[in-house]
């Protein structure tokens, strides 16, 4: 991420540094993927411009209020692609995403061998003999049984297959948002109370 800024004035240059840093530590915190990104900052109208070339996940928007209250800049996210903001998903979509990324694995991984597997799931640079054997077949019948109309029991079942269960060799896989199924599952958790 670039920012850009000028100033003759030192009092303004550490006090933009400092804003800068706040901007970047909610990147790291907050924004669960991006593309290329770039901060701009008008100081005659008090703003900084988050111009990212590609998508974009955040988990939710309370940081851009919460700076723009402190510092008393506005932040405005210039997002080329698609905004992804994760807090502002329904139970439906979320429940959804992640049948969506578990049929995935199975037309992805069924009929493949254990090492195929692993790179699919965890990337080329996976430490073999993470994935047990025969773990994906087995959660086969349970992700082909998730039903399109859901109750509040069959999410929290999902909830706890992704946790510790049939799924669980998902928990830290991100799908194509790169949006891990634990965020996924832990803001369903959230909305189902």
């Amino acid at each position: 991420m670039g920012f850009f800024y000028k100033s003759n004035d030192l009092k303004t240059m550490i006090g933009i540094g400092n804003m800068a840093i706040e901007l970047q530590k909610w990147f790291q915190e907050q924004v669960k993927s991006s593309s290329e990104s770039r901060i701009d900052k008008d100081e005659n109208q008090k703003l900084f411009t988050v111009t990212i070339n590609g998508d974009m996940t955040i988990q939710n928007r309370d940081f851009l209020s919460a700076f723009e209250e402190k510092w008393k800049y506005k932040v405005i996210l210039n997002v080329s692609g698609k905004l992804l903001v994760l807090d502002e998903l329904s139970q439906e979509e979320i429940y959804q995403r992640i049948k969506k990324f578990y049929n995935k694995v199975l037309d992805n991984c069924l009929g493949k061998s254990v090492k195929e597997q692993e790179i699919y799931l965890y990337g080329s640079q996976v430490s073999f003999g993470v994935l047990k054997p025969g773990v994906i077949e087995a959660s086969e019948e349970y992700i082909r049984g998730l039903p399109d109309t859901h109750e509040k029991a069959d999410l929290n079942d999902l909830c706890e297959q992704i946790r510790s269960g049939k799924l669980e060799y998902g928990y830290h896989v991100a799908d194509e948002y790169s949006v891990k199924m634990k965020v996924y599952m832990e803001i369903l958790k959230k909305l189902i109370k």
